[in-house]
């Protein structure tokens, strides 16, 4: 039974909020269903034959990144 005395605890959810969205990572935030829609556009946009260079570009630029983020320590 509840006291009467005692203040009541609101019901409080966890509220998505711009300030929580910008910690949450992206494809966290997103569904698999929104995924597959941008990867259909991707291919729609670049092709089946430049989408392994694009990838390929992409893990250079990465691996740049990761080497002279532990060359600066």
């Amino acid at each position: 039974m509840m006291n009467p005395l005692l203040p009541r605890k609101k019901n409080l959810l966890p509220l998505k909020t711009k300030s929580t969205m910008l910690h949450t990572p992206l494809l966290a935030a997103l569904g698999t269903q929104e995924i597959v829609v941008i990867l259909l556009v991707v291919l729609l946009l670049f092709g089946g034959k430049k989408i392994p260079e694009l990838l390929g570009g992409l893990g250079k630029g990465i691996k740049e990144f990761k080497d002279g983020k532990d060359g600066a320590e």
